[in-house]
């Protein structure tokens, strides 16, 4: 299933299309013990480039290293990001953490002609949207 979901994901523009996109999160990332953040990286056509897990952490944090995430955007020549983290205690409110990394990452990115799109907190019990809830 992974499979299917990761080949329809490949296929579409992720921004057009978010509700392939949620399901891919979903099924790759919603039930993992630990959190960990995930990095889709797109072209100007909104198609994806790379998806790579950018960070490993516990099971209440990871980080974000804003450093490297441009840095990766700028060799693969991403236009615009992604950023999915999971939560495995399944709530889907980000934390204070979250909320200050991706505005770091959001600014830098700027600079550089590059537009993270979004951050999506999935979870076994759902998804959550920066960009829909209005924090992005």
């Amino acid at each position: 299933m992974k499979y299917c979901l990761a080949l329809e994901v490949q296929r579409v523009p992720l921004i057009d299309n978010p509700s392939a996109l949620l399901r891919y999160l979903r099924a790759t990332m919603a039930f993992e013990k630990t959190e960990r953040l995930r990095v889709l990286f797109l072209n100007s056509s909104n198609g994806l480039l790379r998806d790579e897990v950018v960070s490993y952490g516990t099971v209440d944090g990871t980080p974000v290293i804003t450093r490297h995430i441009i840095t990766r955007a700028l060799e693969i020549g991403a236009r615009y990001l992604i950023l999915a983290h999971n939560h495995p205690s399944g709530s889907l409110r980000p934390s204070q953490d979250d909320l200050r990394s991706t505005k770091e990452l959001v600014q830098a990115a700027r600079h550089l002609d590059i537009c993270v799109y979004d951050h999506v907190i999935v979870s076994a019990f759902g998804s959550c949207s920066l960009r829909e809830q209005g924090l992005l």
